[in-house]
């Protein structure tokens, strides 16, 4: 099974290069980060056409998740568990032909040690909380997503440029 991640950066804005895109490879799976659109506005027709099954959830503006899939998508979880209607919509997860597929766009944060950095540190608890608890070691699971953590050095083009920074921190990578 081919999977891919593409954070979009608003689905409908990309529509035309995600078409030739999934024409052109034999992608199987795909996870969306920054869909940045309602459910209501989700292209869902122009992706069954293509012959892809979807679960998704957006928000105007911000955020958004989406898996879409050649396979039937089962046992689909948006959110956390703990979220309101209201949460920002980050995490979006299924089982797809026998794999769990965690899809996350984990927090910019901003700016180092901001409201936002403190709530990004937070999320990846929760991340992490998910995973000990709906998770197990005996199945696959596939976690992908946009990260907003540059976990190795070859994850920046200067690590003299980057050290320290918000996606660079010590901080970030520990609690990734």
């Amino acid at each position: 099974m081919k999977v891919a991640t593409w954070n979009v950066n608003s689905i409908n804005v990309r529509m035309p290069q995600l078409v030739g895109w999934l024409e052109a490879n034999d992608i199987d799976v795909v996870c969306f980060q920054e869909t940045k659109t309602v459910d209501e506005n989700f292209p869902i027709a122009a992706l069954k056409e293509l012959g892809y099954d979807a679960a998704f959830m957006g928000q105007k503006s911000y955020n958004g998740v989406a898996i879409i899939s050649k396979f039937p998508i089962e046992d689909v979880q948006k959110n956390f568990l703990d979220d309101d209607d209201e949460s920002p919509k980050r995490i979006i997860a299924a089982t797809v032909n026998g794999i769990r597929i965690v899809n996350t766009y984990i927090p910019n944060g901003t700016e180092l040690w901001t409201d936002k950095f403190t709530f990004k540190l937070d999320w990846l608890q929760r991340l992490r909380r998910f995973f000990d608890d709906q998770c197990s070691a005996e199945n696959d699971v596939l976690l992908c997503g946009d990260f907003n953590v540059a976990m190795e050095e070859l994850d920046v083009w200067s690590v003299p440029a980057w050290e320290g920074k918000l996606h660079f921190t010590k901080t970030a990578r520990a609690a990734m």
